[in-house]
């Protein structure tokens, strides 16, 4: 269980390509917290399609030292996605990495990061895609409640799905 009085780390932001938020713990790990433009998700709809990141969760320096659970490291992305969505028409997209075979415990974390942050502004959408290796892609999609478009962004990404699996 996470705690909501743990204080966030202090992070900085990059601009750029990315979008970088950089932060280092008191284990002196470094993550990288990236939002990726992904404008090719809903390239059909340019009134969304620049709105469009994927969140990227990036550990660039393991911890000096052995550590348990550091409950700041949820506090501080919890609050880089807050500053993130200052813009209130921006989606997240959320791709569980498959490449170390982790990608379940990946899934039940941010999974357990949404409902302990939830807030009743937004609304997280998952799906997952088998492949043909049986390898199972767990995707969220997280965007305002109130977005203008989002009745488009709950039909699109539901037909991402359809035209994934048609592609088999």
């Amino acid at each position: 269980m996470l705690k909501k009085d743990v204080k966030p780390y202090s992070f900085q932001l990059t601009l750029g390509l990315t979008n970088s938020y950089l932060f280092t713990t008191v284990y002196k790990a470094a993550y990288s917290i990236k939002f990726k433009p992904t404008p090719y998700l809903f390239e059909n709809h340019p009134e969304i399609a620049d709105q469009v990141y994927e969140l990227v969760i990036e550990l660039i320096r393991p911890a000096s030292i052995r550590s348990g659970l550091d409950s700041a490291i949820a506090v501080t992305i919890a609050a880089i996605c807050k500053d993130f969505f200052a813009d209130k028409e921006r989606i997240l997209l959320y791709i569980c990495e498959t490449a170390d075979v982790r990608h379940l415990a990946r899934v039940r974390k941010f999974d357990t990061w949404f409902r302990e942050f939830k807030d009743a502004h937004f609304l997280k959408i998952d799906a997952n895609f088998p492949d043909v290796n049986d390898i199972t892609y767990y995707v969220s999609l997280i965007f305002r409640w109130n977005h203008p478009q989002r009745h488009t962004i709950i039909d699109e990404f539901g037909l991402l799905g359809q035209r994934y699996n048609a592609d088999k």
